[in-house]
């Protein structure tokens, strides 16, 4: 594609990825409780199968200025995303960055006109026959990163940010993922003790979970994932996503 943007297109590597079950992601599972999600309509393998090849919407909506062509990229038209379907990609994987999107405590309520554009952006890959995966993006730096000295505050802000994702997506279909998290890490904030660090992405993907399955819709049947990511202090670490 003859385009002046930086959008990168989704290894099967990366993407076969999302069927690795870890010990992190099977110990959110059983401290949830109800977390084991419900048998999908496919298997999970099958599921990722179809994915293959996918693409990544980077720079653009996961951008942090005030706008989606913040770091140079024009916004995304209905016209590129059907484009990408055409070149014969089968999912796309739109990483959105919230915060400065967000209101204050205690609502945390985020810009209904960015919600909009999101899921416009969304229902225009649904529309072209895309798996596609929405996520959580830079946040992970932004501010999720200090949670271990603002623990509260910061849980509170993730739950609050997904419990309105989760609600507006709820009945879209099934070919739509959610990332809880991308590249998790908390060293931003101070912390080096990789205990703690797992300790803390524990609590954040099991009110993840929770918040999505609750949601009902779609939300209570769509497919388990575990994308891979880099994450905490180290190499890369499974994150998780539904």
């Amino acid at each position: 594609m003859s385009r002046r943007t930086k959008f990168r297109s989704i290894t099967a590597f990366a993407m076969a990825a999302m069927m690795a079950v870890s010990l992190l992601s099977t110990a959110v599972s059983a401290a949830a409780g109800e977390l084991k999600a419900p048998d999908a309509k496919t298997s999970i393998s099958a599921y990722v199968e179809a994915m293959q090849p996918g693409w990544n919407l980077g720079n653009t909506l996961d951008a942090t200025g005030d706008d989606e062509t913040s770091w140079g990229n024009p916004r995304v038209t209905k016209e590129f995303i059907q484009q990408i379907a055409a070149e014969g990609y089968k999912s796309i994987r739109i990483p959105v960055t919230w915060g400065q999107h967000m209101g204050e405590a205690p609502n945390y309520t985020i810009d209904p006109a960015y919600m909009d554009r999101v899921q416009e952006v969304v229902g225009w890959a649904l529309d072209a026959d895309l798996y596609v995966m929405i996520n959580m993006h830079h946040d992970s730096w932004q501010w999720i990163s200090y949670m271990e000295s603002n623990h509260d505050e910061v849980l509170a802000k993730f739950s609050a940010a997904w419990t309105q994702i989760a609600d507006l997506f709820k009945n879209h279909s099934e070919k739509l993922m959610f990332e809880a998290i991308n590249e998790p890490r908390f060293t931003d904030g101070g912390t080096t003790d990789k205990e703690k660090q797992y300790e803390m992405l524990k609590e954040l993907l099991v009110s993840f979970h929770k918040i999505v399955r609750a949601s009902g819709g779609e939300n209570g049947v769509r497919p388990p994932g575990y994308p891979y990511t880099r994450n905490l202090t180290g190499p890369g670490r499974p994150g998780c996503a539904v």
